[in-house]
């Protein structure tokens, strides 16, 4: 087969080719089965024969150096991917079973098929394939792309999404903090508007209870209508208070309080109804004008102490509060010593100027003295909103007529006498003017805790929680795009990296 005659007559056979290892089928560039096939006819293997005694020169080996069915390939056609002519006929000789292999199942070589063109094409298309796969996995890796199991599933996870779920540790942190510190403004402020009735009950029962003590001097003194109807109409008020008002809120705060235990206001409870009943007996007294009036002023004065002393209960309930609740004890005190004064030199100016007033006279001194002594106590001890409200109060004309008639009664050069001949009749109520211009700042002071501090610290925690929170998120969304930005670019980058080496991995083989 496939002799070639020369011109001197004599016959050379081709050389045969080397028996290649494997067949590539054609029609499948991989294999899975690698199954044995029959060689075909058409590619039956040369006979071996001698060698030739004399070797071909160039142009005779090339149309010889190739059998009949193995046809020479432009390299053209092979790197347009075109099958050749004899690889077509190759095809077609194999069975159609195998020939028509479409599902990727190869053949198993044989060990005398043929070689025939783009078999080297075809490895390499492999080898190139299974390349970009790894680097494929690599570039999952470098760019930070984790692949996580989700009900069976493979989600693949980029590193932007673990960095904004980082992201979330501090936000969560920053948010529990100023939950907890919410909460417990919150709290404070359910406290005080728990508790604002009630402090605002004890000064108004203090208050009527310090008229009470203040008429009764001058009813004991000279029994007139005049002196008992104001009396009267002080012991109403006191019932109203203190009786009515201020039992409303004790029984209240014992079935429900969260600044004390239920048992600490029943407690005060008893006390402030043990004082009520001993009210009632000492009024009998001074109706039958039997009553020690110095004994029943004392009395009222520590009853109005006790009653002051309940809203520390409440301060001590409070934290950022407590001081601004405390200072109400304070407030109460001042305005009971100046009631006490009030009340002494009412019951001085009702008397005649030839009575004997040493004992009262010693009695008022002693109340002045610890009124001017609560009030600067009270001042120094202020937080700067009440030291202003106080300052503006000492300087108003009301205050400053009180503290000149309580001073002058207190004077011991003749001051009662003068208050006897020029201002007896407008002491009661300049200086009751001058206390109730001091109420007025207390009320404020209670409307200024429930309405200022734990609302500003709620608004403000809550303000610092939601911009916090807000600047966090940003600074993740932020910092994801970014990397977001920085993956796609490396992937970019990845992605030319792999083609070219695809790129020079296919045309090396072929080249060369």
């Amino acid at each position: 087969m496939n002799q070639k005659r020369k011109p001197d007559g004599g016959a050379h056979r081709v050389p045969p080719l080397p028996a290649p290892s494997r067949a590539v089928n054609f029609a499948s560039s991989t294999g899975k089965n690698n199954k044995k096939s029959p060689t075909p006819a058409a590619a039956a293997p040369v006979r071996q024969t001698a060698p030739p005694q004399q070797p071909p020169d160039d142009q005779e080996w090339e149309r010889t150096s190739a059998p009949e069915h193995c046809t020479a390939v432009p390299m053209e056609l092979v790197s347009q991917g075109a099958p050749p002519a004899g690889l077509a006929r190759a095809e077609a000789s194999l069975p159609g079973s195998i020939a028509d292999d479409d599902d990727d199942d190869g053949l198993a070589p044989d060990a005398e098929s043929p070689i025939v063109a783009g078999d080297d094409a075809t490895v390499s298309d492999r080898s190139s394939n299974s390349a970009a796969t790894t680097a494929s996995d690599a570039t999952n890796k470098n760019i930070g792309t984790t692949t996580v199991r989700v009900c069976g599933t493979k989600v693949r996870v980029p590193f932007t999404v673990w960095t904004f779920v980082a992201m979330l540790v501090p936000i969560g942190l920053l948010v529990a903090v100023m939950a907890m510190r919410l909460e417990d403004a919150t709290s404070e402020l359910a406290i005080i508007a728990d508790h604002k009735p009630f402090a605002e009950a004890v000064g108004s029962c203090g208050g009527w209870l310090m008229r009470e003590r203040g008429t009764l001097g001058a009813y004991l003194v000279s029994g007139s209508d005049e002196a008992r109807t104001a009396l009267d109409t002080n012991r109403a008020g006191v019932d109203v208070a203190c009786g009515d008002e201020l039992t409303a809120r004790l029984r209240e705060l014992t079935h429900k309080s969260n600044a004390a235990p239920s048992a600490v206001w029943q407690r005060e409870m008893k006390r402030h109804i043990a004082m009520l009943s001993a009210l009632a007996v000492w009024r009998g007294e001074v109706n039958a004008r039997r009553a020690d009036g110095r004994a029943v002023r004392a009395f009222l004065t520590d009853s109005i102490t006790v009653s002051s002393e309940m809203l520390t209960l409440v301060a001590d309930a409070l934290d950022k509060a407590g001081r601004s609740f405390a200072a109400l004890v304070t407030l109460v005190a001042t305005r009971n010593y100046l009631g006490l004064a009030r009340g002494v030199g009412n019951a001085i100016a009702a008397q005649p100027p030839s009575a004997n007033i040493s004992a009262l006279l010693n009695e008022h001194r002693d109340a002045d003295a610890q009124a001017h002594v609560a009030f600067n106590m009270l001042r120094g001890t202020a937080e700067p909103s009440l030291r202003k409200k106080l300052d503006g109060w000492a300087e108003s004309a009301e205050a400053r007529r009180m503290w000149e008639l309580l001073d002058t009664m207190a004077d011991p050069n003749g001051g009662a006498q003068r208050i006897q001949r020029e201002s007896a009749a407008a002491w009661w109520p300049d200086v009751s003017a001058g206390m109730a211009a001091l109420s007025d700042v207390e009320q404020a002071h209670i409307n200024r805790i429930h309405s200022g501090e734990a609302r500003v610290d709620v608004r403000d925690s809550a303000l610092v929680m939601s911009l916090g929170t807000l600047a966090c998120l940003v600074a993740a969304g932020l910092l994801a795009h970014r990397q977001s930005r920085v993956r796609q670019q490396l992937e970019a980058q990845m992605l030319r990296q792999q083609r070219t080496k695809a790129a020079v991995s296919a045309f090396v083989p072929r080249f060369f």
